[in-house]
């Protein structure tokens, strides 16, 4: 295998990388996107815990709950087409790490919130903000590595989702008492953050996802090409 030229000091490659990925660097990128996805499902089922806090700070409902935490889904929901659009312009490095900012200012906002409809509207830009967290790994998964890899990736991915949603249970309920629902959501804003800072250094830049991105495309039609030959 031909060694990869690091410019930078977070160990980016600056040519062409060599598929599919292997070894440190293949790990490394799952990492990127699993923290990502880990935050996604954590952000998900963080109103079950918080929930009896919220009904006695806010005064909220039971149908209120229920309306909050259908808000996140709808900002998923919204964001999905024009996601799939910026999927194939950007790549997976800048769409998700973009987006996933709207989760930052979503949880901070939710944290300062004083009543439901800040909470809503806070919900509703985590949603969107997390969208990208699974297409955008499997849109990476797909130019990166190899085509027998892909459904142990998404087991694997699936893995830390679910490890997220198990985060935010009885860990949350531990710290709650301590720094309360607001600083839970300030640390979750850090945390996401953080995410978007490992996407947008450990990621391959742009110009290395296309190029994938092609070699692939054209290493498929060889195949049906090839396919047909032999079927002939």
């Amino acid at each position: 295998m031909s060694r990869m030229h690091y410019s930078h000091w977070y160990g980016r490659p600056n040519d062409r990388l060599k598929l599919p990925v292997e070894g440190g660097f293949a790990l490394r990128i799952f990492l990127c996107f699993a923290m990502a996805y880990f935050m996604s499902y954590a952000f998900r089922t963080i109103n079950v815990v918080i929930a009896p806090d919220l009904v006695r700070d806010l005064q909220i409902s039971n149908a209120d709950l229920g309306l909050l935490s259908s808000a996140y889904f709808v900002g998923f929901g919204m964001t999905q087409i024009p996601l799939g659009l910026a999927l194939d312009r950007f790549g997976p490095r800048i769409t998700e790490a973009w987006v996933m900012t709207l989760a930052v200012i979503g949880a901070i906002i939710f944290a300062l919130a004083e009543n439901f409809n800040t909470l809503v509207i806070a919900r509703i830009l985590i949603g969107m903000g997390v969208s990208a967290c699974l297409m955008a790994a499997f849109s990476g998964f797909r130019a990166w590595y190899a085509p027998s890899q892909q459904g142990q990736l998404a087991s694997a991915m699936l893995v830390f989702g679910t490890s997220g949603a198990l985060a935010s249970t009885w860990p949350v309920h531990l710290v709650t008492p301590y720094i309360g629902w607001r600083g839970v959501f300030l640390v979750l804003a850090g945390l996401s953050f953080l995410a978007i800072l490992i996407l947008y250094f450990g990621l391959p830049v742009r110009k290395q996802y296309q190029q994938n991105r092609q070699h692939q495309q054209h290493q498929h039609i060889n195949n049906e090409v090839s396919g047909s030959h032999a079927n002939l």
